[in-house]
């Protein structure tokens, strides 16, 4: 409740009053840190959970790879997307695929975003080419822009965003 207010530092206090702390507390808490802005703490708390002995799941992956993104942590980001099958035996699902082709899309990384996409273990992935076709426009990609905006419009009903996206880098190109 006090996590949803944005009233952290009770959050943290109540949390603190838990006797025997579980997986959902500290994922409760983790997520309400990652929600509200505060990647790096939200990082530490997940560091304090592993001291405390608490496996993390595959939701405090998601709030966390969110706080990296929040904060624009793209290596601790790869680190952590990584980390949970190698340390953890976790298997990606769309929420850790989403937030890690924006971030690595919104820093630059349009390859590594791009090659996430093909990663990603369902058809329908069209919100993934939509993130990447919006990093494309930021970063003035023309050619992967019209590649994405091609499976845009491939993957599902069609939007008129991806066009209004293409548009707009192709007008950058022009100038």
């Amino acid at each position: 409740m006090y996590a949803k207010c944005g009233a952290l530092l009770r959050a943290r206090k109540v949390f603190e009053e838990i006797k025997i702390r579980d997986i959902v507390s500290w994922t409760a808490l983790i997520a309400a840190f990652s929600q509200n802005g505060h990647g790096i703490e939200a990082l530490i708390l997940l560091e304090e959970m592993q001291i405390a002995g608490t496996k993390p799941g595959s939701i405090t992956f998601t709030s966390i790879l969110n706080a990296c993104g929040h904060v624009g942590l793209v290596d601790e980001a790869v680190y952590y997307f990584s980390s949970m099958k190698l340390d953890h035996g976790l298997e990606h699902t769309l929420d850790h695929y989403f937030p890690m082709i924006d971030l690595l899309g919104r820093a630059g990384r349009l390859d590594e975003a791009e090659a996430m996409i093909h990663e990603v273990p369902i058809e329908d992935i069209g919100i993934s080419w939509e993130c990447l076709l919006s990093a494309c426009r930021v970063h003035s990609d023309l050619i992967r822009g019209s590649l994405a905006a091609t499976h845009c419009f491939e993957s599902g009903p069609k939007k008129v965003a991806p066009m209004i996206t293409l548009d707009n880098i192709y007008r950058r190109s022009l100038q």
